[in-house]
């Protein structure tokens, strides 16, 4: 995710051998910058979590009850810690070392940009 054209935090992948969702799992991730993640058992990523919230790496989840690394909010989002109703979507992140509780608003920031980069490495 990037604020003003900034890096705010960067997850490596290993995508050799997946499809378009399975790349964003658990036992493909190869480094995270919040050490709790690191150390979380199951399997917390989510693209397609819900209509109103498509990528999502969560800890915790009941309705707007949310705790997590990051989320993207897309249009349709009832919840209260929205941080724009008429802003769509909206990315929002952890920016402490360990998860943040989505519903409480200093835990958690807006950034401007989520971005997914692609490294082909040709044989």
């Amino acid at each position: 995710m990037l604020s003003r054209g900034a890096e705010n935090f960067r997850i490596v992948f290993d995508g050799k051998g997946t499809d378009r969702l399975s790349w964003f799992s658990t036992n493909r991730r190869l480094s995270s910058p919040w050490p709790d993640l690191n150390g979380h058992t199951g399997d917390p990523y989510s693209i397609n979590y819900m209509p109103d919230k498509t990528f999502a790496i969560k800890q915790f989840a009941i309705g707007c009850m949310m705790s997590g690394w990051m989320v993207v909010v897309e249009e349709g989002n009832t919840c209260t810690w929205s941080t724009d109703p008429f802003s769509y979507p909206q990315f929002l992140y952890s920016p402490s070392s360990s998860h943040a509780a989505f519903d409480v608003s200093g835990d958690r920031m807006l950034a401007d940009d989520f971005v997914i980069y692609l490294n082909i490495k040709l044989a």
